[in-house]
């Protein structure tokens, strides 16, 4: 489940589901404000983690460009690990 506690990027957030593939609609609210009525402190994040829990990376993927182009290069990144490997 995902709630847009932002009605201002209900439109980043179709974006971003639907490049995602997900099947579900996120949530909406119905003002900015809401989520801080109702105790909720956090945003989805993106890490990138090496073998060991370490986290390499944290990309603020805030659309949908940014987060084709990091699905690229870490597909990138994965292919070159498996050649080497």
């Amino acid at each position: 489940m995902t709630i847009n506690t932002d009605p201002s990027r209900d439109v980043l957030a179709a974006e971003i589901m639907q490049a995602g593939r997900y099947g579900f609609v996120p949530l909406t609210t119905p003002d900015d404000k809401w989520a801080e009525r109702h105790g909720i402190r956090f945003e989805p994040r993106n890490f990138l983690l090496d073998r060991n829990g370490r986290i390499l990376l944290e990309p603020a993927l805030k659309g949908a460009e940014e987060r084709s182009a990091f699905e690229r290069e870490l597909a990138a990144l994965i292919a070159g690990a498996a050649k080497s490997g």
